[in-house]
């Protein structure tokens, strides 16, 4: 009796040995070097939450580093190594994010902006990275399967690029986790039909223009969800509480300074847009900061994935699933699109939980169902990314480069033999495959990030 009851213990078990075993994966990763990935000034972006933080909460007024015109003369100052015009008051972005580094701020004794270093911000940012990490855990294993779950966190946690982009200290981190938690909140809120849930998201949706003023794409996408499963009248809360949050935004504007805060504002949007090359620059400009890297293929496979899951029918209970990931999706594209042209690496940052968890789905539905094709295009993008990263580069010599043309069609021929004969033993073998060259690319993620970091990061075309 007791041997029977091991089986139901570890099964209820796992969700949680799951995501404590990637947590810990992902604080590994995350903390592995985060003070020196990516190089500090490589985006002087790091320091404006810092500086405005400081200002509003010890000062009264918003400050922080811009060169825009538009704010008139003030003096440079150098700053932990920087060249800085600080200006005031500061309307680049909302202060919310600022609001929170500034509380952190103070209680590291940080009090003028000649104490900021961004090391100690950077850590801040290494815990917020394993919370998304949990929250994504959390959602899809709510709304569809464990094993989508452990898969899509894994992959989120490990990219290499995401690892990177999650340390650095801008409010586009921030409005992923915020998009995170509204997701989650919106699941919770299906399913309690509690109206402190309801509650909560109105606020936390409401709230991520105040993170930056991309952060809209959040309550649109709320919204857009409530509507497609037909909840009409709940979604009057959230349209309430966005349009207060916007009066508040305006508010803040007017109490500092009315007409700089509507210059700025005109100044800021539409930054360098040049279509197509916004979404072109998706696929083939790769950045955590200002710096081009090398192409990471988890990203392009992220994109790949998206476009093809959003064509496959989904079965009537996952349904739920998919407007999750897609209707967000495409509210932050085409606000992302319209809003700005910069080919920033932090701009990217609410993309990459949504990219992971596509990139999931279309892994979890080659273990399914393991067509050539596919696997074909996943060993030559992602793995292939991750194994070259994860060695810190491969310069192979003749007898390697035969070596490896034999094994490549070793291991594509139980799939061509699968398609043609469709033997119940050989998908067995081809799905074990799938299962060992995923594992594998998880592995050399990891690599990459232990010990080759400084490969990925410097390495470009």
């Amino acid at each position: 009796m007791v041997r029977s009851k091991i089986p139901s213990f570890f099964l209820k078990s796992l969700p949680y040995i799951s995501i404590l075993l990637i947590s810990l994966f992902s604080y590994q990763l995350l903390n592995h070097l985060f003070y020196a990935f990516p190089a500090q000034g490589d985006t002087y972006d790091e320091y404006k939450a810092p500086f405005n933080g400081i200002g509003l909460l010890v000062h009264g007024v918003p400050e922080s580093w811009s060169w825009y015109p538009a704010y008139g003369s003030f003096p440079t100052t150098n700053i932990d190594g920087g060249v800085f015009k600080i200006v005031k008051p500061w309307f680049d972005e909302p202060a919310l994010f600022s609001l929170m580094i500034g509380s952190y701020s103070l209680a590291r004794g940080i009090t003028t902006n000649e104490d900021v270093t961004l090391p100690i911000y950077r850590h801040l940012m290494v815990y917020l990275g394993v919370f998304n990490v949990i929250l994504l855990f959390t959602i899809i294993f709510k709304v569809h399967s464990l094993s989508l779950a452990i898969i899509s966190s894994l992959i989120y946690a490990s990219i290499p690029t995401v690892v990177l982009s999650q340390r650095l200290p801008i409010s586009d981190n921030m409005v992923a986790t915020f998009l995170l938690i509204s997701l989650l909140l919106t699941v919770t809120y299906f399913q309690q039909k509690k109206t402190i849930y309801l509650i909560l998201l109105a606020i936390f949706s409401s709230l991520s223009l105040h993170l930056k003023s991309t952060g809209v794409f959040i309550p649109v996408s709320i919204v857009a969800i409530f509507w497609a499963t037909k909840r009409f009248r709940p979604s009057l809360i959230i349209i309430i509480s966005t349009a207060l949050s916007l009066i508040l935004w305006f508010i803040y504007g007017y109490v500092y300074n009315w007409p700089l805060f509507l210059s700025i504002m005109s100044v800021s949007s539409g930054r360098e847009l040049v279509s197509p090359t916004v979404i072109i620059n998706l696929f083939q400009t790769f950045r955590i900061g200002e710096k081009t890297m090398g192409i990471d293929g988890w990203i392009i496979w992220g994109w790949i994935s998206v476009i093809i899951f959003s064509f496959i029918k989904t079965p009537k209970h996952l349904l739920l699933s998919k407007k999750l990931l897609l209707l967000p999706l495409i509210s932050y594209l085409i606000f992302f699109s319209i809003m700005t042209g910069h080919i920033k690496g932090w701009y990217r940052d609410p993309f990459f939980p949504l990219l992971a968890w596509a990139s999931g789905l279309f892994i979890l539905q080659m273990i399914k169902n393991p067509k050539i094709i596919p696997i074909f295009m996943f060993s030559l993008i992602p793995f292939a990314s991750s194994f070259i990263y994860g060695h810190g580069g491969i310069l192979w010599s003749n007898s390697q480069t035969k070596l490896f043309q034999i094994i490549l069609v070793l291991f594509f021929t139980p799939f061509m033999f699968n398609e043609i004969f469709q033997h119940r033993k050989l998908r067995y073998l081809c799905q074990f495959l799938v299962i060992i060259i995923f594992a594998l690319s998880i592995y050399y993620n990891r690599q990459t990030i232990l010990q080759h970091q400084d490969f990925f990061y410097y390495f470009s075309l």
